[in-house]
């Protein structure tokens, strides 16, 4: 008798212990869902901020076009947004010109490859010390033809050997990072070319009065680097307002602005925002077209 009492108080404690055990998990699953929930919500809330300032954007941009066709780093646009805090978040956000660099798109024109502009991606890749066979390779992914160059070799047999197989996209690219894919371009090729280089959907110029040093210096023939730099020093004194004056503040008669390259103003901006509040952090960037210049549109945004 005292055997079988002794047997139930056991079995009763075990129950007891396991229904304690599994009321503790259902406690802590329960307390996980209500924190993941709350970090959900609370990043949903960081994200329609960041959208709002995209929207931000795109009111400061239309309302720049109303002011003129030419864009310049004096501009409103132009200046970083400072640090605000709302609803428990940390905002900042940039809008940077697109077109201050070299579109890539630019080598293939409806398909076909652009000669002049392969030459001026060729004049990049050896400015940044790149085999200038990139060239070829990125003019070759872009094209509509399966071909390389002119000749009559196919362009995917090399990217068909790897693994996985693969070929060509013979399309424009949507992003940077695409350039990976292609033949050659290595991720330390890949680092030096990126301060030069952007993705736009449409054939682009670059403008004189927001690009860099180092653009200058490639296809401005002749440019030193302390003359790119003092010509920025005039620029950012006094905006570029025409090519003419322009080339009147190049700082030497003996150089000249190639025509075809370089324009003052811009169609194509990225913004970026990044929202931080109690250890959580999230980014946002997009591309806005302003080609329609007082209808300024999101062509994408993603998470960063």
């Amino acid at each position: 008798m005292k055997k079988s009492q002794g047997c139930a108080l056991i079995i009763a404690i075990l129950a007891v212990a396991l229904v304690t055990s599994s009321a503790v998990w259902l406690l802590r699953s329960q307390a996980l869902w209500v924190k993941q929930s709350e970090t959900l919500l609370t990043l949903a809330q960081g994200k329609q901020l960041l959208l709002a300032g995209v929207e931000w954007a795109r009111i400061i941009l239309a309302e720049d076009a109303r002011h003129g066709s030419i864009d310049h780093t004096a501009e409103i646009w132009a200046k970083p947004l400072p640090p605000s805090s709302t609803e428990g978040w940390e905002i900042t956000g940039a809008i940077e010109d697109a077109q201050s660099r070299f579109n890539v798109n630019n080598l293939q024109n409806n398909g076909r490859p652009s000669p002049n502009d392969i030459a001026l991606f060729a004049a990049i890749l050896q400015q940044t010390q790149n085999p200038p066979e990139l060239a070829q390779a990125l003019a070759d992914w872009l094209d509509s033809d399966t071909r390389i160059g002119h000749g009559q070799e196919p362009e995917d047999a090399g990217y068909l050997a790897l693994k996985p197989p693969y070929r060509s996209a013979n399309q424009p690219l949507d992003e940077l990072g695409d350039l990976a894919k292609i033949r050659g371009f290595t991720p330390q090729v890949i680092a030096r070319l990126t301060p030069y280089l952007t993705v736009l959907p449409s054939r682009t110029t670059i403008n004189l009065n927001t690009t860099s040093a180092a653009l200058l210096m490639t296809f401005i023939p002749g440019l030193t680097n302390g003359e790119a730099e003092l010509m920025i020093s005039r620029r950012n004194n006094a905006p570029f307002q025409s090519m003419a004056d322009a080339k009147a503040n190049l700082p030497r008669i003996q150089l000249q602005i190639p025509n075809g390259i370089f324009s003052l103003g811009s169609n194509y901006f990225r913004v970026y925002g990044r929202a931080a509040s109690d250890g959580k952090q999230i980014g946002l960037e997009a591309l806005i077209s302003r080609e329609v210049r007082l209808k300024p549109k999101i062509i994408w945004k993603r998470e960063t």
